[in-house]
């Protein structure tokens, strides 16, 4: 059950009190993409994931507490012309940015393929898929900095999603060799790897259509 409310909050850098949505609570039911996005009901409550002051576009999970180094960045001309095409896409990107700015690339990718599935959810096949591609960069960069260790969690699931935009921007190529070091790593569980082969098997197929975890348990 999902249930939500409207709050008045006041924007940590501008002061403005304006109504925002809330999110209190969800559930899950089905099975994750392959891109860990969430199923339903989860997944139909994306529009409240972030919030964004109408007045000075400070955008961020909680408008009314300031993120490190917020207002340099939201006033900086690279924050306000940030533009995906869709405006909830584009919160999710200005709420990247920010995490960037401060050093958190795990955050900023995070938020950057939320603003992916937003871009999906408004039926923007080459705006998604050009976004995946922008994408691929900060994720090799999560993979890699010290933070990152082989096999944590966090780092499995960032392997997992990467595979996973890989081959839905058609880096067909990418993909399969990505797939690989995921298959041919042995210290990794063994559901991760039959995820790595469903995934090689789609990009050797050319499908970059939408696929869930559940489809890849048989594998």
């Amino acid at each position: 059950m999902t249930t939500i409310e409207m709050e008045t909050l006041t924007c940590a850098l501008c002061g403005a009190q304006e109504e925002h949505t809330v999110l209190n609570s969800t559930n899950t039911y089905g099975s994750p993409d392959l891109d860990c996005r969430p199923p339903p009901m989860q997944r139909w409550t994306i529009n409240m994931w972030a919030q964004e002051c109408a007045t000075c576009g400070y955008a961020a999970p909680n408008v009314d507490a300031a993120e490190p180094g917020a207002r340099e960045v939201v006033e900086s001309e690279a924050y306000r012309t940030i533009d995906a095409g869709d405006v909830l896409a584009t919160r999710f990107l200005r709420v990247a940015r920010l995490a960037d700015a401060r050093g958190d690339t795990d955050g900023a990718c995070e938020w950057t393929l939320i603003a992916v599935w937003a871009l999906d959810d408004a039926e923007d096949v080459e705006g998604a898929r050009a976004l995946r591609e922008q994408a691929i960069g900060l994720f090799k960069a999560a993979l890699t900095s010290r933070t990152a260790e082989a096999n944590t969690e966090r780092a499995l699931i960032r392997r997992m999603q990467l595979l996973d935009i890989f081959r839905r921007a058609r880096q067909w190529d990418d993909a399969v060799a990505h797939a690989q070091g995921m298959i041919d790593d042995t210290g990794a569980p063994g559901h991760f790897r039959n995820i790595a082969r469903f995934g090689k098997r789609l990009a050797e197929q050319r499908d970059d259509s939408r696929r869930t975890i559940e489809e890849a348990s048989g594998t």
